[in-house]
Formats: C-alpha cells, structure tokens, sequence
C-alpha cells in the first residue's frame, strides 16, 4: 500500500511533468523525452523532461528500431527432422 504522503509526492510530480508537457509546442517530443529516460533507465523528473524539450534534446523516433539478425538453421533442422514411429 503506498503512504499518503507518498502518494502525495507522486501526485504532485506528475502534475509537474504534466505542466511541463503542456508548456512545449509539441508533445510528441515530450513523449520521446520521456521514453528516452525510461530506456535508458535514467530518473524522470519535471525538470530533466523540460531541460530535454527546452534544449531540443534530439530523441530517436519509436520506429527507428533495430534487431540482430535470426538464425534460422535451428528451424531448418526441425522441419527436416524425422519423426519417430
């Protein structure tokens, strides 16, 4: 159960950052900064967020992803593979 007065702190720093997202022109940035701290597992503050929008902090987009390439040999063997009977 969290405390009130944790509760209260929690309230009151997300009123901030929803005062500093509402202040930026664009709030796709703002989301982009705020994924950006998440990933990175950096610590979200009203006061980062507004540093990140306000400095034109370039963020990658959500889309811009990359993966390693899949081995499929582990798959081919499996296909290929005999059943018992």
């Amino acid at each position: 159960m969290i405390e009130p007065k944790s509760q209260k702190l929690s309230i009151s720093r997300q009123c901030k950052l929803l005062g500093v997202s509402r202040s930026s022109r664009n709030e796709t940035h703002t989301d982009d900064c705020l994924r950006s701290l998440i990933d990175e597992q950096k610590q979200i503050s009203a006061d980062k967020v507004a540093e990140m929008i306000h400095s034109e902090h370039k963020v990658e987009a959500a889309t811009d992803i990359s993966l390693d390439e899949v081995s499929l040999s582990g798959y081919d063997q499996l296909v290929t593979m005999e059943v018992a009977g």
